[in-house]
């Protein structure tokens, strides 16, 4: 099974966050947009300092990760949801 793998950058900080594993660029970016609109994380209260990555993959089978340049994927500003 290969697993997608993801981190998020903190512009602030000038460093990448420890990367996290997802089977779908789809799921990671749900997750990253659930954080995202949780009152009180520091990616909702700070949300332009954030930017979400996809990195690579790990392949389960060969037990290697596969690296990639780093793929921009939106700042949390984009993935904030506007109170209705």
């Amino acid at each position: 099974m290969k697993l997608q793998a993801f981190s998020v950058y903190d512009a602030k900080a000038e460093a990448f966050a420890q990367p996290f594993f997802e089977q779908t660029t789809g799921s990671a970016i749900r997750a990253f947009s659930d954080v995202v609109n949780e009152d009180g994380h520091a990616f909702n209260r700070h949300a332009d300092d954030y930017t979400l990555y996809h990195i690579g993959a790990f392949n389960g089978e060969l037990g290697r990760f596969e690296e990639q340049d780093p793929l921009s994927l939106g700042n949390a500003l984009q993935y904030k949801e506007t109170p209705a």
